[in-house]
């Protein structure tokens, strides 16, 4: 019934009594059923539609956070091995293609060590060999035991011999630093070994750090010891403490100290102006005994300075211990 028209408006067929509906099919009227075109429907008369095109694809998400880092492998390890033979008959010259010589009968003492450019499998390691340099160490151990070896430390600079030829060796100055078992006693001719690289060419030496600035020295009481524009003694009468003057002119301080005597331990601290004119004893502490001691902490604020000042009591406050240090 494809292209049929359905009415709208409903009849009573004259002849069945039925409900009919009127359709016009290709211009040609017709009547049904009202219960015809519902079975007529019901049985499924549409067509599947044909497929709409394929939608543009979406965009791209955002990209995820970066997963946490992974945890640091091991460290790695480095070592150049070489093995040889020992060569106990020759104690200077060529050592022979894949041996080792000793300078001295005792292979403990000796003072230079050689080595063929040619190890025990006649693979030339002259590039490795040159890379040797003064501080460095190197161990001659036992190939079969690990527990007989030499270590030695390269005191002076390699020396190649018949450099480029079939009969090139090294000879390295050394110092015995460590030895063990037939280290010690020394190796068997043509006994089986290895050269090893123990750790790199040592450090220069740091420089020297700055010396201190002070001034100290045993004074009785009443000679001052002096340090830039400070200087300071043990007072002379009146309570006997340190005492303190300026050099010329004056001097703001803040001064903290503290003191340590036979009846205890004890701190106190003060703004002082510094003139020419000693003070009496610094917060009026009075030291009665050999061996009292007091440290003070000084900052000039005139002039931007720090100092520290150590004092002990000497007997009869002679030869007492004055030592003025230049922090700042």
């Amino acid at each position: 019934m494809s292209g049929t028209k359905i009415s709208a408006l409903q009849s009573l067929d004259p002849v069945s009594g039925t409900s009919v509906l009127p359709l016009v099919s290709s211009g040609t009227n017709y009547k049904a059923s009202l219960q015809a075109v519902k079975e007529y429907v019901l049985q499924g008369t549409s067509v599947q539609g044909v497929q709409g095109r394929q939608g543009i694809q979406g965009s791209q998400g955002i990209q995820g956070r970066q997963g946490a880092q992974g945890t640091a492998g091991e460290d790695g390890t480095s070592s150049n091995l070489f093995f040889y033979n020992a060569n106990t008959g020759a104690f200077s010259g060529n050592p022979g293609s894949g041996s080792i010589i000793w300078n001295n009968a005792s292979q403990k003492d000796s003072t230079a060590i050689l080595i063929s450019h040619l190890n025990s499998s006649n693979v030339d390691i002259d590039i490795f060999l040159a890379l040797l340099r003064p501080t460095e160490k190197f161990t001659v151990q036992d190939a079969n035991v690990s527990s007989n070896y030499q270590t030695w430390r390269i005191t002076g600079s390699p020396t190649n011999y018949n450099a480029g030829t079939a009969s090139s060796y090294w000879s390295f100055p050394v110092e015995l630093v460590s030895s063990a078992g037939t280290g010690t006693t020394g190796f068997a001719n043509l006994h089986a070994l290895f050269v090893a690289l123990v750790n790199g060419v040592q450090g220069v030496q740091g420089v020297q750090g700055i010396s201190g600035v002070g001034s100290s020295a045993l004074v009785n009481a009443g000679t001052f010891v002096t340090m830039d524009n400070l200087k300071a003694t043990v007072t002379t009468s009146g309570n006997r403490g340190l005492s303190l003057a300026a050099v010329s002119g004056s001097f703001n301080i803040r001064i903290a100290g503290t003191y340590a005597i036979a009846g205890g331990t004890g701190g106190s601290t003060a703004s002082v102006n510094i003139t020419t004119t000693p003070t009496t004893s610094i917060f009026g502490w009075d030291f009665v005994g050999a061996g009292d001691l007091a440290t003070y902490v000084i900052t000039d604020t005139t002039n931007n300075r720090a100092y520290r000042v150590t004092m002990h009591i000497g007997y009869l406050y002679n030869d007492n211990t004055i030592c003025i240090e230049r922090l700042v």
